[in-house]
């Protein structure tokens, strides 16, 4: 008698698992329908009988036929395949969704009908991002106003390559990401919306600090008149610590610095390494971002922990017309550096000629 149970409790779970198994011949049909859009094929296969049982079954990347379809942009397929109840959030190996894959190729109306099938837009795909990040990094303004309408939640963050070849995907804000990319439109929408204008990462950053880090003036000067904080200061790339404002200055970028001049940003800031924008920019060379901070009354003197000053670096690097514009400002030639040099000897140790002559010329009469 217990043999004859163990029997048909076999009996009865194999009866299960096959019942569950999908015909594999009309599914391998309905992904190839899938895969080119053949809604006839489709109509065809539905006419054949029910394929509720195989609907959600996918190939060995878990692409179903609705993931497929809308990846494909087959508009008329995604329709048919959502009248035959497919489920709108089952996700493919990669954590992605129908929704995530039509938001990121742009097709607005399978957008539409996924979300008007309560498709879910806060699942986050295995590499961190969602589809309002993927909307909002590539500028689809009707794709991500149609996402957020469907109350999607603007505070989720996503892994997003920086670009700036430092290998470091940084967690952004769909906000970041738009302000990251130039897409003006949509930071303005997504602020309308109530997006946290000075959400910081873990890398101290803002949404301004991104704008700012691809020279987005027009989409930094939105942030700062919606209340950006222009003196926070993060990590991004080679910089390590840095403020928007010596962010700015080291990337030469004249017109962003006048604006976070005008947004209160600290000019006199210094960093962890005792570094300020006008020390930043004569680093980096930018001689006209050098003159826009002298204009502003930058203080000239200020030394970072080294004892260096913007003169020294400027003159090191034989930046002529940096060392022009400090000079005529009124930089201290004089001031010794922990290691006992001089901006003259700076320039001097480099071969910076022109520099040497110029330092020269301007001590004899600074010490008259």
């Amino acid at each position: 008698m217990r043999y004859l149970c163990f029997i048909l409790i076999f009996l009865n779970t194999f009866i299960s698992l096959f019942a569950q198994t999908p015909n594999t011949g009309r599914l391998d049909q309905l992904l190839e329908y899938a895969n080119t859009g053949d809604t006839n094929g489709i109509r065809r296969l539905i006419s054949q009988g029910p394929v509720s049982n195989f609907i959600d079954f996918g190939d060995n990347q878990g692409h179903n036929a609705l993931i497929i379809a809308a990846s494909k942009g087959y508009k008329d397929a995604v329709l048919l395949l959502l009248s035959q109840n497919a489920n709108v959030n089952l996700t493919c190996i990669h954590g992605k969704t129908a929704l995530t894959y039509a938001a990121d190729a742009g097709y607005v109306d399978i957008v539409s009908y996924l979300l008007a099938k309560n498709a879910n837009p806060n699942i986050k795909i295995n590499g961190g991002t969602t589809a309002l990040l993927q909307a909002a990094g590539k500028g689809y303004y009707s794709i991500v106003e149609m996402i957020v309408n469907a109350k999607v939640d603007l505070r989720i963050t996503g892994t997003y390559r920086s670009g700036n070849n430092d290998g470091i995907n940084y967690n952004m804000t769909p906000l970041m990401v738009a302000a990251f990319n130039n897409h003006d439109l949509i930071v303005r929408l997504l602020l309308d919306k109530g997006s946290d204008i000075n959400y910081i990462n873990e890398y101290g950053a803002n949404a301004l600090f991104y704008a700012i880090a691809r020279g987005n003036n027009e989409v930094a000067k939105i942030l700062l008149e919606r209340g950006a904080d222009a003196n926070i200061v993060a990590s991004y790339g080679p910089y390590g610590n840095i403020t928007p404002l010596a962010l700015a200055s080291t990337l030469g970028l004249t017109d962003i610095i006048s604006s976070l001049l005008i947004g209160k940003s600290n000019i006199n800031f210094k960093m962890r390494d005792g570094r300020t924008a006008l020390i930043w920019a004569a680093i980096a060379g930018k001689s006209d971002a050098v003159n826009a901070l002298v204009m502003s009354k930058a203080d000239l003197n200020i030394a970072d922990n080294d004892g260096k000053t913007a003169l020294m670096f400027a003159a090191e690097n034989g930046d002529y017309a940096s060392v022009e514009y400090l000079i005529n400002a009124g930089a201290n030639l004089n001031t010794l550096d922990k290691f006992s040099k001089t901006a003259l000897m700076y320039a001097m140790e480099n071969g910076n000629v022109e520099v040497v002559d110029l330092l020269t010329r301007a001590s004899l009469t600074y010490n008259r």
